[in-house]
């Protein structure tokens, strides 16, 4: 595994979760 893909699937991961936080934040507030 390169650094470059090791790198992309943290980004991966990260914009994963943001987005599930994000989701769940706007249907508990809205």
């Amino acid at each position: 595994m390169t650094l470059m893909t090791l790198l992309v699937a943290i980004a991966g991961t990260a914009l994963g979760l943001v987005l599930s936080v994000a989701i769940i934040w706007t249907t508990n507030h809205s």
